[in-house]
């Protein structure tokens, strides 16, 4: 198959049978398909199918080549909004985000960064600018002097500007969990960030009396699946060790905790009466989601008065005695998610959760 071939099999509809991606991937490594005379935006979209079959060693091996070739393209290229569009800049960001530690990974995404320092991120919408944020986090996390940490400061800059309130008013509960999540390891940004963040937060998840958004709040929460709301516990954990976030960060906590409930019994039984009436509950990590949320409400238990403590301090207890061994069977690399998270959080007044785990690791 020639490259003008692949790049019309690539636009309009795609191909994601994993026989057409391997052979993609076997071409790219093998250097019979010039990705030079791809469009950019089928580039984005050949990387996003490659990252998602990862088991695959030829994937990565193409991705690498497709950073190899951002890194070769004119500057003025990237820059250039006709010939590449936001949407194809977040996918390849998300994609060598995901590969991080791999060789030009970060290059190319400084050179990404670099780009977009130049769009105006009007132009974007509020997911990808979430998703941006997200992935710039991953390779920031050791320094504050190159492109991608600028970028994420201009992200941070642009959501806290007064004169973007329409743009940050459209943000969705996903979206404003992704960007807060992407915030909370670095202390000098997520205060800022978080005070707003945290409002609009509180605005898609509480009601303020009317009927019919009460309705459109609960049924969004319904369809909010259990990884998200573990991810936003974890992105308020933060702001419970700060005095001017803790008020609405818990606020927000007390008004999930009866969702949270319901989602975990759900996941644990999914033959539950629950499952019938739509209810979202999934986790691509259910170990993972576990442990944030055992992580987060022992400190709301910790440090609330107010009359659900109790209930709370039952149901972190109960979580601990039936989540336990989930938890510590879990695999490598949820683990590894669960280190790099304590490590990310290191800057508050973290807990003894993880400490807990692996003392009773130990004695088992």
């Amino acid at each position: 198959m020639n490259s003008t071939e692949s790049s019309k099999k690539s636009s309009g509809t795609p191909l994601f049978s994993e026989k057409y991606v391997r052979n993609q991937a076997e071409l790219v490594v093998k250097g019979s398909l010039n990705l030079n005379n791809l469009n950019l935006e089928d580039l984005s979209n050949l990387a996003d199918y490659f990252i998602k079959h990862l088991n695959k060693k030829d994937n990565i091996l193409a991705i690498q080549k497709i950073a190899e070739n951002i890194l070769n393209k004119p500057d003025s290229n990237l820059s250039d909004s006709e010939k590449f569009t936001p949407k194809s800049l977040v996918i390849l960001t998300n994609v060598f985000s995901k590969l991080f530690a791999k060789p030009d990974m970060k290059k190319a995404v400084q050179k990404i960064a670099m780009a977009i320092g130049k769009r105006d991120l009007s132009h974007f919408i509020p997911k990808d600018v979430a998703n941006l944020a997200s992935a710039f986090s991953k390779f920031v996390f050791d320094s504050r002097e190159h492109a991608i940490f600028e970028e994420l400061l201009s992200i941070h800059t642009f959501i806290t500007d007064p004169r973007n309130s329409a743009f940050f008013d459209e943000m969705s509960l996903i979206a404003s969990t992704m960007l807060l999540k992407a915030c909370a390891p670095h202390s000098d940004l997520y205060p800022q960030i978080a005070a707003p963040m945290i409002k609009r937060i509180r605005s898609l998840t509480i009601s303020q009396g009317k009927k019919s958004q009460n309705l459109m709040i609960q049924d969004g929460i319904k369809k909010t699946n259990l990884e998200t709301l573990g991810n936003l516990c974890i992105a308020l954990f933060p702001s419970l060790f700060q005095n001017r976030l803790k008020k609405d960060a818990f606020t927000v906590l007390a008004n999930l905790f009866n969702h949270i409930q319901r989602k975990v019994e759900l996941s644990s039984d999914p033959a539950n009466s629950h499952a019938k009436s739509g209810e979202s509950y999934e986790s691509r990590s259910i170990a993972l989601t576990y442990y944030q949320l055992i992580k987060v409400y022992a400190q709301v238990a910790k440090q609330s008065s107010s009359k659900s403590k109790k209930a709370i301090e039952k149901w972190v207890s109960q979580m601990v005695e039936h989540k336990a061994n989930q938890i510590l069977d879990s695999s490598s690399y949820s683990w590894n998610l669960i280190a790099k998270l304590e490590t990310q959080l290191a800057m508050s007044n973290t807990d003894a959760t993880l400490e807990h785990f692996t003392l009773k690791h130990w004695k088992t």
